[in-house]
């Protein structure tokens, strides 16, 4: 029997694909903070749609976080300079540091994975997927004109709830940075794919957890066999598409996602397409929930494409 191919699931615990992107129930206001779309045990994936600059900066002081831009153009400002980001863009910010989307040239379309553990970025020397030294970019500093007289926001992101603390500065703003920015920032197309001659291999990371907790990988289209059928009895999995134009399984609108729990049968998709593809992957041991917005977004998902289950 082909182990993935369920006839029917009664109960929440189950592969969902949740696409939020490419229709029309994308929020923008920027009021507002990226929005929970699954969470579980301190690890959150948000959703974000943004037409216009934030009118607050903000720090996460419980967790690291992870912002991959599905589309659009911006500038953001940290507490170690500005940063420009484009589609295809992880940006990493640690801890505590605080930021803002301070431009938008396009609408800003944004995944954000926030997780506990201290995020850094592999450099793979065995592999030679990613050259940290080229392909990493940090933040530069904006010696730009003083603030007016304003009064800027901070919202800290603690266990609890959000508190706001306000300043008659811009508390952003800086002078010189003494070391190099723990923020950083590299592109999906400059991720080299490799291929194996005969056989499965797992896929390359992109960012480590120092907890093993919550890890990043690269899915693009290589030379290979087709991932075997397996169980991850470890991690819950998200892949997310995010360009062709071969499609990754079923998935060809970037910023598509597909979860599978962890502990449910599925299969791998076809790598080996006849034309090139971009995802990755993201697994943590959280055991991950369905917000009330994701529920939203989400249907039931067959696991062995990741396409949508039709009843």
């Amino acid at each position: 029997n082909y182990g993935p191919a369920y006839s029917r699931i009664d109960g929440t615990y189950a592969p969902r694909r949740l696409d939020y992107f490419s229709g029309a129930t994308g929020k923008t206001d920027p009021s507002r903070l990226p929005e929970p779309i699954l969470a579980g045990d301190g690890v959150t994936i948000s959703v974000s749609r943004r037409q216009s600059a934030m009118p607050f900066s903000t720090k996460n002081v419980i967790g690291d976080e992870v912002h991959y831009v599905v589309g659009g153009k911006g500038r953001i400002k940290t507490d170690f300079g500005v940063l420009d980001c484009k589609g295809g863009d992880f940006i990493l910010i640690p801890r505590a540091v605080g930021y803002r989307i301070v431009k938008i040239a396009e609408t800003l379309e944004t995944i954000v994975v926030s997780t506990p553990g201290e995020l850094t970025i592999d450099p793979f020397p065995p592999r030679g997927v990613l050259n940290v030294g080229h392909a990493v970019s940090m933040p530069e500093i904006d010696a730009g004109p003083p603030a007016g007289d304003e009064t800027f926001e901070m919202v800290f992101r603690h266990q609890g709830g959000n508190t706001s603390h306000f300043y008659d500065f811009d508390p952003l703003d800086i002078a010189t940075v003494a070391g190099p920015s723990p923020v950083k920032c590299f592109n999906i197309d400059t991720v080299r794919s490799f291929s194996v001659s005969e056989g499965g291999m797992p896929p390359p990371r992109l960012i480590n957890d120092n907890t093993d907790r919550t890890l990043f990988f690269h899915l693009g289209s290589r030379r290979s066999d087709r991932p075997p059928i397996h169980v991850n009895a470890d991690y819950d999995e998200l892949i997310v598409y995010a360009a062709g134009p071969a499609s990754y399984g079923a998935m060809d609108v970037a910023g598509q996602m597909a979860w599978v729990p962890k502990g449910i049968p599925h299969h791998g998709a076809e790598e080996d397409t006849p034309e090139p593809y971009q995802a990755w992957l993201v697994e943590t041991r959280a055991s991950l929930q369905l917000t009330e917005p994701g529920a939203a977004i989400s249907h039931l998902m067959e696991t062995g494409r990741y396409g949508i289950k039709q009843d």
